[in-house]
């Protein structure tokens, strides 16, 4: 659109943003496939000679290491392509603007990689030494920090270390060096100004507390306001009763504390199912996010309902399978809060986790299943789904 809009004069004047918007696409995975063997070898070289060298006996096979406590594998997820990938997507506009020879550039960009593979196999020895004092303890260390924040936040660390060793550009126009003159004082080669010491040290302490924050500052499992099983099983002209077949929309979900029930309207016969599934707490491997069911998340648009007289927003979807068609309905509650989107799920959680030590959530589903879709059946289930939010929510919460 550039080229068409602009020319190639126009183009070539925006390289830089044009061409950095190739990392929204999540195909380096895919492209750098082809390299994955070598990465998960290079990784597990690196983690075994590091691990013998602090005294653990490791014997080394292909990407497998075998301690005397635990065997590792570094499979293809822990090759580090994604976690290079992203010290790359802040390390190319951040060389672009500090350094203006393109030598430096060039030096930061493959340092970013560089780094990001020897990071990668002293985050795979770390786990090495971490599990041989916490046998029990999680894989990855506490709160995951050996899972994905080490490499990114390690490497964004030495890369600025790097940008500060190799020094600023001596030769700049005169009228660039009268304007930064003027604004920060009369400076050149690699001298930092206070300004910019401070800014760093202000970026580290904040990512040095919020990893602190993570390690100590640990959930703890929140409790119901009342029993699942003490949801009415009379709601407005439906009448429940517990059901066991989770088909369809409910197949999978399993979250340990749940109910699930068919409620049936005795005039008009429509049948709705609710499940409400809850996690006390959640975890990495754990969220409340994982669920419901790819096709439903990608298949479902938001809708606005009015819920004891407040505006809500929750998702739904129409699906069909084998001749039965569902309504769909689902909306996450946490803390409180009922939540549509996924992404808002996540940071919802996560704002919880800091300022109320909880991360408790649950997800609900309500589905009315036909052999056709009507206008009156959509109706039905909207009126029930209405009904049943604040009941809901009153028992979680």
């Amino acid at each position: 659109m550039v080229l068409l809009l602009g020319g190639k004069k126009i183009l070539f004047f925006f390289a830089l943003p044009v061409g950095y918007t190739i990392f929204m696409f999540p195909f380096f995975d895919e492209l750098l496939g082809g390299i994955s063997i070598p990465l998960q070898l290079i990784t597990a070289w690196i983690a075994s000679n590091m691990l013998r060298v602090v005294g653990m006996p490791a014997l080394l096979s292909d990407q497998y290491i075998t301690l005397p406590h635990i065997n590792l594998e570094v499979a293809k997820a822990c090759n580090g392509i994604n976690h290079i990938t992203a010290l790359l997507a802040i390390t190319i506009p951040f060389s672009y603007f500090v350094h203006r020879s393109w030598y430096k550039r060039a030096t930061l960009v493959v340092s970013a990689v560089v780094i990001g593979i020897v990071l990668n196999g002293i985050r795979v020895a770390s786990i090495g030494v971490i599990t041989s004092f916490q046998k029990e303890g999680p894989l990855h260390g506490p709160s995951d920090v050996f899972y994905v924040s080490f490499i990114f936040f390690s490497g964004l660390l030495i890369q600025f270390l790097i940008s500060h060793m190799i020094g600023r550009d001596a030769a700049e126009s005169e009228k660039h060096i009268h304007m930064r003159a003027e604004r920060d004082g009369d400076r050149s080669g690699s001298e930092w100004t206070k300004k910019e010491i401070t800014a760093l040290s202000l970026a580290m302490g904040t990512v040095a507390s919020v990893g602190l924050g993570l390690v100590f500052w640990n959930p703890q499992p929140a409790a119901l306001a009342s029993p699942l099983d003490t949801i009415p099983f009379t709601i407005g002209t439906y009448e429940g009763r517990d059901a066991t077949n989770k088909s369809g929309s409910f197949k999978g979900m399993d979250l340990g504390t749940e109910l699930f029930r068919r409620y049936e309207d005795a005039d008009s016969g429509a049948a709705i199912y609710l499940y409400v599934g809850y996690m006390p707490i959640q975890n990495y491997e754990r969220k409340i996010t994982n669920y419901p069911s790819e096709a439903l998340l990608a298949r479902s648009i938001n809708l606005d309902l009015l819920s004891g007289g407040e505006p809500v927003r929750i998702r739904w979807a129409v699906l069909s399978d084998a001749g039965v068609h569902r309504t769909v309905y689902y909306w996450y509650v946490i803390g409180n809060q009922i939540v549509a989107e996924r992404a808002q799920a996540k940071w919802v959680s996560l704002i919880e986790a800091f300022k109320k030590r909880k991360t408790a959530a649950a997800i609900v589903i309500v589905s009315s299943e036909k052999a056709t879709i009507a206008g009156d059946d959509v109706e039905h289930a909207h009126t029930y789904v209405e009904e049943i939010i604040p009941i809901v929510k009153k028992h979680l919460n």
